[in-house]
């Protein structure tokens, strides 16, 4: 459906840019506790299925288009639940190849983290995230165009290593 992800692009930019809307600044990877929507703020990575991408403060579609986008601006890779999403069309869409087990590294400007996954699964777009128990969790969209559809692919993962752990 490239014709169709293709047209959509040329709207999106085309169109003004509207209050929820952000830009990403991809230059130095910020503090997380001082960052405003749309700093870039960590990298994602697991070499096992080639998830490589950067994380931005902030939920909305152009942060999920230039990589992954953090849910929350408190608990961000400490005790709390740090939680993530991103698209299937992007560059999170290897997410959905890890597999518990598989070693997820997240680097901030405080270091890095390493999480194992504990859990990988498919489930509908409305899973509840409030009370997840882990201390990572990602989960990928899919398109309306996609065989799935209306579901999500979640990962959950602890800490191993780093900060906090």
């Amino acid at each position: 459906m490239r014709t169709a992800t293709s047209a959509v692009h040329k709207l999106e930019n085309a169109m003004p840019m509207d209050v929820c809307d952000v830009t990403v600044n991809d230059g130095e990877i910020a503090e997380i506790e001082s960052a405003d929507f749309g700093n870039y703020v960590a990298d994602i990575e697991c070499a096992d299925c080639g998830l490589n991408t950067k994380v931005y403060l902030g939920y909305n579609r152009v942060s999920a288009r230039y990589g992954a986008a953090l849910l929350s601006t408190v608990g961000l890779f400490n005790d709390d639940t740090t939680i993530a999403t991103g698209y299937d069309e992007t560059y999170f869409a290897s997410l959905k190849y890890l597999e518990k087990g598989d070693v997820i590294t997240v680097t901030t400007i405080s270091g890095e983290i390493s999480y194992k996954v504990t859990d990988a699964y498919y489930d509908s777009e409305s899973v509840s995230l409030d009370d997840v128990g882990s201390d990572l969790a990602l989960y990928l969209y899919f398109s309306d165009f996609s065989d799935n559809n209306g579901k999500c692919f979640y990962i959950f993962a602890d800490k191993v290593t780093g900060e906090g752990s």
